[in-house]
């Protein structure tokens, strides 16, 4: 109750009854709130995660005030955490923001949690995936940023060559309805699967043989690392730290051993191009599926980040 203000009130309550010393926020919105419910003269350190670094135009209405807030955001807290050296430099480059403001810890996932190749035919008979057919799919929300526009006619190119194809897509956003209309206007809609919401994404990530990201904006994606985990086959646009989490990026001379296919943004050619080898070729998907595998094990896992995060909280306390 109370709205905005109430939120305020309580945080700030809560904070003072338990002893808090340090809050941590992973939104714009939760770093304004803490903000002004803590004071300008805090005595409680106030540290934020940045996910990414935002753009107005990816919201479809009043994407200049997300902007704002989130600009806003970065000089309200004492301590920046970025989820990938992409978004840290991009934080350096702001004005009045000091290089010892910010940490990077690059996200990471529960390596254990997402590989469950035993509920593959499970999650497959529920969706009705005959067994011969290749899942390409896709889990986040539906926003501009993701850009499933482009995802949707590449697909449509998969499928001209090979009609033995699913695409799953698993989340909600803004764009769905543009997008379903999309899908029909190519005529598609019959291969498209619209899973919604999903609390078990481990089941889904073990139906797919080869995960997409096409989105024109990233931080460092979780999905992208959970699909994987999951031994999918993944490609995806060379934005953001997208290059950090595959260990080089599309120019790279070693890209033929690289754990996942880097694509140009906002190229569907390219895209649909790289989703037609992997497709035709079971030897490139295995390769790709154990070797996104064996890096996202090695570099990403949630136990070396969590230490990591720990020895921050300690000396941004000291």
């Amino acid at each position: 109750s109370g709205g905005q203000f109430g939120i305020q009130r309580k945080l700030r309550n809560y904070v003072h009854e338990n002893g808090i010393q340090l809050v941590h926020t992973h939104t714009p919105r939760t770093t304004l709130t803490a903000a002004f419910a803590l004071g300008r003269r805090r005595r409680v350190k106030l540290l934020t995660t940045k996910h990414l670094h935002a753009i107005s135009q990816e919201r479809r209405a009043h994407g200049w005030v997300f902007w704002l807030a989130d600009r806003s955001a970065c000089y309200m807290s004492d301590k920046i955490i970025a989820v990938s050296n992409d978004v840290g430099s991009k934080l350096k480059s702001l004005p009045w923001i000091h290089d010892d403001k910010i940490t990077v810890i690059q996200n990471a996932v529960d390596t254990m949690l997402y590989d469950q190749p035993a509920e593959r035919q499970g999650c497959r008979t529920e969706f009705g995936i005959a067994g011969h057919e290749t899942v390409l799919g896709f889990a986040g929300r539906l926003t501009k940023q993701k850009r499933l526009d482009l995802m949707l006619r590449a697909f449509a190119q998969v499928l001209r060559r090979y009609d033995n194809c699913r695409l799953l897509l698993a989340g909600e956003g803004e764009e769905e309805a543009a997008l379903r209309l999309q899908a029909v206007q190519l005529g598609i809609d019959g291969k498209v699967i619209w899973a919604g919401h999903r609390r078990d994404m481990p089941r889904l990530y073990a139906a797919i043989d080869i995960y997409i990201q096409s989105s024109d904006n990233e931080g460092l994606s979780l999905s992208l690392l959970q699909a994987m985990i999951a031994r999918n086959a993944v490609v995806a646009t060379d934005v953001g730290g997208t290059r950090e989490l595959v260990g080089m990026d599309a120019a790279d001379p070693r890209r033929e051993q690289a754990p996942a296919c880097l694509v140009p943004a906002e190229d569907t050619a390219t895209l649909a191009g790289a989703l037609l080898r992997i497709v035709e070729s079971p030897k490139l998907a295995g390769r790709l599926a154990a070797a996104g595998r064996t890096r996202a094990r090695e570099a990403f896992d949630a136990r070396l980040a969590t230490e990591n995060l720990l020895r921050h909280y300690i000396e941004v306390l000291r």
